[in-house]
């Protein structure tokens, strides 16, 4: 061989050397960086097994919630107190005729509304105001409704500082629409009669 041929083929051998050496170089980090998104992954397997077994033990020992009762819309609800007269108003109950006439019996001094509202109320609030024969107006404000399974919402309160007598009463419920959040009033009134009976 000449002199210039050995040259070229010594330069050739070493830029194959470099090359395979670069090659070779690469190849280690390309296969530590496979390594470690592997482990990764193996790591957040491990996590999320682990956190669906915890999921699922709480699930077992949580206990499950207690069923809503249900309250039927009776003319006369039962009471625990003995001054305390219940009534059930519905939406139908507006035209305050004999229907929405309900006996006060002697003793009965304070009373208990039970309302039901045909929509529900934004964030569960209702308003209420109960205006009596004699001309008093008594508000109940920020009420929290309940809803009753498939028997719709109702608003429970007491008017514990009305003495009641016979005569013309009418309870205005006010709320915010949440279908439509237009504000609402509803009106049911309702007549006491005195019975003359405890």
């Amino acid at each position: 061989w000449s002199l210039p041929e050995f040259g070229l083929a010594a330069a050739a051998l070493l830029l194959v050397a470099i090359g395979l050496g670069w090659l070779a170089i690469e190849n280690r980090k390309l296969s530590h960086e496979l390594s470690a998104l592997q482990t990764d992954r193996a790591n957040q397997l491990r996590k999320q097994e682990e956190l669906e077994q915890q999921v699922a033990q709480l699930k077992l020992t949580a206990p499950s919630p207690a069923p809503l009762p249900i309250v039927p819309p009776l003319p006369d609800a039962p009471t625990q107190n003995d001054d305390l007269l219940a009534i059930n108003l519905h939406s139908g109950d507006r035209s305050g005729g004999d229907e929405n006439t309900f006996e006060l019996p002697s003793g009965k001094r304070r009373l208990r509304l039970n309302i039901k509202l045909d929509f529900k109320p934004l964030e569960l609030l209702c308003n209420v105001t109960l205006h009596t024969p004699d001309g008093a107006k008594i508000e109940r404000r920020k009420l929290l409704a309940r809803k009753i399974q498939q028997g719709g919402f109702y608003v429970l309160t007491d008017f514990t500082t009305t003495q009641l007598k016979a005569g013309k009463y009418e309870a205005v419920a006010t709320a915010t629409d949440d279908d439509n959040k237009e504000p609402v009033t509803v009106q049911y009134p309702f007549n006491l009669k005195s019975s003359g009976r405890p």
